[in-house]
């Protein structure tokens, strides 16, 4: 009977006429196992015919080069360099929060106000200065006039030439606080005209979402007190501590793999950007950073992550992962041992690249091995067992 004979058969259906109905005969027992007499009963092997033979494909196993895969537990973060914390410049009182967490926002956004007396008492500190120079200044001018005509020496003048002078630097020692203080230079002109405020705002100082909120409506805060913190997830990092023993494997530049489970297994292709130079004594590990594009936003910090780490390439005996059958916690191959006889032989394997797991054990590099089919070759031996 050939492949022609079979019909409608499909070779996906080897499986039935590996089992009990051939295609298109209902009633017809597939000759699974041979009738040959053996001199001992082996479970381990099982015999076919020759027809069904040809649905197997057998392929000898082969050296090739081999990449062990390290997988490193990571944890997807913002990017530090992309990231903003927003505090006031001045101790004050919040009387308005605008933003949430989650929200986009944009750079010069306002996300809150405050009511502060030390801005306040800034801005008067500036009026004063700015009154006490224009005095200074009339002086000093009324000073040169009485010097021309020889009624004050010019000592005198000299000394109210000095004191306008130090009120010019009071002047512009109380603007520069009042810029440390986050006012802008229109807030100090009117603060010159007599315009002064308490209140003052916290910006956004790039765009980007607020991942953080730490302030409330009527807490008092300090300058070192952050409000806000504020990150562009457009780019996000994926930090990896690395064993001490792969360490190194991991070099700036590289090219690595993400696996994230929360998206389904999602494998990203991303560049190492950085790797420490010492090891954590606690952990006894080498932290590594990868960057990537995250323009969907689908990528969230605090999302676990793996990252998969090319060993160095060896020459290794390889066998398609298809033709491995799991057993008891165990695997297998079917090594065919004579025309239409296979033999389940153990092996031992490393992990899975690429569709190939490289042999430790159990077979060598030439032999006949089942790489399709071996599932339903499983299920005749088990059948002829019965």
């Amino acid at each position: 009977m050939t492949r022609e004979d079979l019909g409608p058969c499909s070779p996906s259906l080897i499986a039935a006429t590996f089992a009990v109905v051939g295609c298109g005969q209902e009633n017809a027992q597939a000759p699974v196992a041979s009738t040959a007499p053996r001199a001992a009963f082996d479970p381990y092997t099982v015999h076919v015919e020759p027809e069904l033979e040809r649905w197997l494909r057998i392929e000898p196993v082969r050296m090739g080069e081999y990449r062990d895969i390290v997988r490193v537990p990571s944890t997807v973060t913002v990017d530090e360099t992309r990231t903003a914390q927003l505090g006031a410049n001045v101790t004050g009182r919040i009387t308005d929060l605008s933003a949430v967490v989650g929200q986009d926002v944009r750079r010069g956004q306002t996300l809150a106000e405050l009511s502060s007396t030390e801005l306040a008492a800034a801005q008067l500190a500036l009026a004063r200065a700015q009154s006490d120079h224009a005095l200074a200044r009339a002086a000093a001018e009324r000073g040169r006039a009485l010097l021309d005509a020889d009624v004050i020496g010019e000592l005198e003048y000299q000394r109210r030439a000095t004191d306008l002078a130090e009120r010019q630097a009071q002047v512009s020692a109380h603007r520069d606080q009042l810029r440390v203080l986050g006012v802008p230079e229109a807030g100090i002109g009117r603060s010159n005209a007599g315009g002064m405020s308490s209140r003052t705002r916290v910006a956004a100082s790039i765009d980007g979402t607020v991942i953080e909120r730490q302030g409330a409506v009527g807490q008092v805060v300090q300058p070192a007190e952050p409000i806000y913190t504020i990150a562009d997830l457009s780019r996000v990092w994926v930090r990896a501590d690395v064993p001490e023993q792969q360490s190194p494997l991991v070099r700036a530049g590289d090219r690595v793999r993400i696996k994230l489970p929360a998206l389904s297994d999602r494998v990203i292709e991303g560049r190492i950007v950085w790797v420490a130079a010492v090891v954590d004594p606690a952990t006894r590990t080498v932290a590594a950073r990868v960057e990537l594009a995250n323009p969907d936003r689908l990528l969230k910090p605090g999302m676990l992550a793996a990252m998969l780490i090319a060993d160095a390439p060896r020459r290794v005996a390889l066998v398609p992962k298809d033709a491995v059958v799991r057993e008891t916690n165990r695997d297998f191959v079917f090594v065919r041992v004579a025309p239409g006889t296979f033999r389940m032989q153990e092996v031992q394997l490393g992990h899975e690249t690429d569709g190939q797991r490289p042999v430790q054990s159990g077979v060598l590099e030439g032999d006949q091995v089942v790489v399709e089919g071996a599932f339903h070759l499983n299920n005749a031996r088990k059948l002829a067992q019965q």
